[in-house]
């Protein structure tokens, strides 16, 4: 059987001029998994990740923890939505968010992604809420289509994207989509064993490697 791991970029710089470059934490974080792996003797077969910034320092922090791992993969169809354009009505062109409570600042997010989901009319988006869907759906089948039978492939990418492909394998309707996605921990694992071609999600956003005080959504 092979496996696949998800794994959901460290922490980034959300409200930040460029959201896409992991902080410190978010370093830290992905090679702590990393060497929490080399200490499990969990060994990688193969490392792949979305284009985006942080999918590839992710995926090399990890590497960096493994100490002995094969090269990175980049590959294409993995990257999240396009959080500016999403939530243009809130967020800054430049992905700076405005001066609100928590509260609030949820309200905003549910009603951004409730507009995209639900294609309303009330705007046009550069990529719908559906073709987002389809583009991870292919990404992903392309990644199963590249196992061998023992692979134990690592997958470095975003929240979103981790919560289309376990909405998918759960059978999880759309409008229920962010309820996965919220959740999902900077580097937290989520693994698919894959047997005669076909993907079983066996667990969910762990995070056990991540100290309490280290554990972040952003």
């Amino acid at each position: 059987m092979a496996l696949i791991v998800l794994v959901r970029h460290g922490q980034a710089s959300w409200g930040a001029a460029d959201y896409d470059v992991l902080s410190d934490l978010g370093h830290a974080q992905a090679r702590t998994l990393g060497t929490a792996w080399r200490t499990a003797s969990f060994a990688p077969t193969r490392i792949v990740s979305g284009r985006m910034r942080r999918h590839v320092d992710t995926a090399d922090e990890i590497r960096a923890g493994l100490g002995d791992a094969p090269a990175l993969e980049p590959v294409d169809g993995l990257e999240e939505f396009d959080h500016v354009d999403v939530f243009a009505e809130s967020v800054g062109a430049d992905g700076s968010l405005p001066e609100l409570n928590e509260e609030s600042m949820e309200h905003m997010f549910a009603e951004g992604l409730r507009r995209w989901i639900s294609a309303d009319g009330s705007r046009t988006y550069r990529e719908s809420y559906a073709e987002f869907r389809e583009r991870v759906r292919d990404a992903f089948a392309d990644v199963r289509s590249s196992l061998d039978a023992d692979d134990r492939l690592v997958v470095a990418t975003s929240g979103g994207v981790i919560a289309a492909i376990v909405s998918d394998l759960l059978g999880v309707a759309g409008e229920r989509w962010p309820t996965l996605a919220a959740p999902v921990v900077n580097t937290g694992t989520s693994k698919i064993l894959v047997r005669r071609s076909e993907p079983t999600l066996i667990s969910f956003n762990e995070h056990a490697h991540l100290a309490a005080n280290d554990i972040t959504y952003a």
